[in-house]
């Protein structure tokens, strides 16, 4: 009920506000066409509603009435249910392989946890999880999981007071709240970094894997990395989308003249998607070991050179309306997305490939 209840509530919300129907109003006489849309939208909300009383209704029942479930209680063919419950912190004392995939679950439990699975226990003190192929399932390396902390907590707070303060209008506060925003980014980001014993591992007898960082395969944190891309690539076009909407069904007054010509704003485009391209390639050629060291100082750069450029220009580019947060969030916003672009592109920092180029040798 939740699912259709949520995509009938606001899939229709869209329907209206492309038709013209602006927000926070309850009364439309001369917009008949509105009515109908609104009141599905509004039995869809109902929809909604009883779907999530329904899911808080059966936590409280299992919690307060359930019974405690034995190790696989459904038989299951699968090795869904090859965990014991409630399931510890670890989840599996070893990871199945080919031979087990055609056994139950019951028949799998034992030999998991006396550790006949790959990568079994925790023999370097760190969480790791094994990296494989999506199709095949071939081992490509051992993640290593950063450990437990407060710093995403307090990052998310300190971004909180942020947005507050910008909702405030207190805009110098908000630019001055950014501050520990980036100590914490940069106390997280080293936080995750593994530190210890970064030879390869052997997860099981005679198939040896390479740790992450020593690996020029991509990362989990690489393909996450490109993920957000991709997910702010759609957002983009969203917004392209909604800008050719209000040009030409929703025309409203003519727009100031830019404060920022538009051959100006195509150089700097243009130059600052050339540093990047010089960017990728000096990365590429330093992963080939050509000159890595000035080569990688280069590449960061080219993308730094880049990144001022997109900064300064997005400070400089006119407002849609007078608002000064629009001014204070886009050199955030393109700084933040082009960090990422960095960091998919370059996802190995320079003292930790320098380390794996000595584990190699």
């Amino acid at each position: 009920m939740i699912l259709p209840g949520f995509h009938g509530t606001f899939f229709i919300m869209h329907l209206t506000g492309l038709l013209g129907m602006p927000r926070r109003i309850d009364a439309y006489p001369d917009n008949p066409e509105w009515e109908w849309l609104n009141l599905t939208s509004s039995l869809f909300g109902f929809v909604l509603t009883i779907g999530f009383a329904i899911f808080a209704l059966d936590l409280i029942l299992q919690a307060t009435l359930g019974q405690r479930a034995r190790r696989d209680p459904w038989r299951a063919p699968t090795l869904d249910w090859a965990m014991p419950l409630p399931a510890p912190n670890y989840n599996f004392a070893s990871l199945p392989v080919a031979r087990h995939l055609g056994m139950r679950a019951r028949d799998v439990i034992h030999a998991l946890a006396r550790g006949e699975g790959v990568l079994a226990g925790a023999p370097r003190g760190r969480r790791e999880v094994l990296v494989t192929t999506p199709g095949d399932a071939r081992p490509c390396h051992v993640a290593v999981l950063p450990g437990n902390t407060g710093l995403p907590l307090a990052l998310a707070a300190c971004i909180a007071v942020f947005v507050l303060l910008m909702l405030a209008s207190l805009y110098a506060l908000a630019a001055a709240a950014l501050l520990p925003v980036a100590v914490l980014v940069w106390m997280w980001v080293r936080v995750m970094a593994p530190s210890g014993d970064m030879r390869p591992v052997e997860i099981a007898p005679a198939v040896v894997v390479p740790v992450q960082h020593c690996t020029p395969r991509p990362t989990l944190a690489q393909s996450g990395l490109h993920a957000l891309l991709v997910a702010d690539g759609a957002l983009f076009a969203s917004l392209l989308f909604g800008v050719a909407f209000l040009s030409v069904v929703t025309q409203g007054p003519a727009p100031p003249p830019a404060l920022v010509e538009n051959l100006t704003v195509a150089l700097v485009l243009g130059g600052s998607v050339g540093a990047l391209a010089l960017g990728a390639g000096c990365a590429r050629a330093a992963a080939a070991g050509r000159g890595a060291r000035w080569v990688a100082l280069a590449g960061v750069l080219c993308n730094l050179v880049a990144l001022g450029a997109l900064i300064g220009l997005a400070t400089q580019l006119d407002d849609p309306a007078p608002m000064p947060a629009m001014r204070c969030a886009r050199p955030c916003w393109a700084m933040s997305r082009c960090m990422c672009w960095l960091r998919a592109r370059w996802p190995h920092s320079l003292p930790i490939r320098s380390g794996a180029a000595k584990l190699r040798r």
